[in-house]
């Protein structure tokens, strides 16, 4: 026996019983059996994947591919000579106004390249010629200051207080100071060429004329 709800009062009431015992309603019988009740199936749990064994598949896949390429593939001769005729293809394809575009472009770059490397061998010649004449320089310089000292009365009282030279060290201009014979200090000043040595003191003129107004380097560092 199940229960069923009156139609007209809502009230449960059994669905063998010919009227409703709470308002007399007549009840309809059904002739349709009751559908059972039914439980839902449970799915089984899927196992979880095994990633890791996928992944050393996926690598395994791959080194062997590689391994195939290099005993199938083909050869280093073989990649080479196909290269070379895909590039005479595509050469055979170019037009005269291609090849002649490309020839031009081909010079330009070439003789931007010698240019490049004839300024490279010019600045490091120039470079290598300044650096003889600074030693061409340095070396007169210490030899005649050093002969200087030496012709002092007192050598050690010499202070080189100014030693300039010309591009080429023909010239020196060298100011110093020295001891004298009552034991002051004179300050000198020499003007020296590759011929004549002039005592500022005793020949001012020439001095001046060799030294004054020229544009010198100074040279003092290389001083003896």
């Amino acid at each position: 026996m199940a229960l069923i709800e009156c139609k007209e009062c809502g009230k449960s009431i059994s669905d063998k019983a010919g009227a409703c015992p709470n308002c007399g309603a007549p009840i309809q019988q059904s002739t349709m059996p009751p559908v059972a009740e039914t439980k839902p199936v449970s799915q089984p749990t899927p196992a979880p994947k095994k990633k890791r064994s996928i992944l050393w598949y996926i690598l395994g896949a791959i080194v062997l591919v590689g391994v195939l390429g290099a005993i199938f593939g083909p050869s280093e001769s073989e990649r080479k000579a196909k290269e070379a005729e895909k590039i005479a293809a595509i050469e055979a394809a170019k037009t005269p106004e291609q090849r002649a575009a490309e020839a031009k472009a081909k010079e330009e770059k070439e003789k931007e390249m010698a240019r490049q490397k004839e300024e490279h061998a010019k600045a490091e010649e120039a470079k290598a010629n300044a650096k003889a004449l600074e030693n061409q320089r340095a070396a007169r310089v210490f030899a005649v200051t050093k002969v200087i000292r030496e012709s002092a009365r007192n050598p050690k009282s010499v202070e080189f207080t100014k030693v300039l030279s010309d591009d080429t060290g023909d010239l020196l201009c060298i100011q110093f100071r020295a001891q004298n014979g009552f034991g002051g200090m004179n300050l000198e000043h020499y003007a020296v060429t590759k011929t004549k040595t002039y005592n500022g003191a005793e020949n001012p003129d020439a001095y001046n004329k060799a030294c004054v107004g020229k544009k010198l380097n100074d040279v003092k560092y290389a001083a003896q």
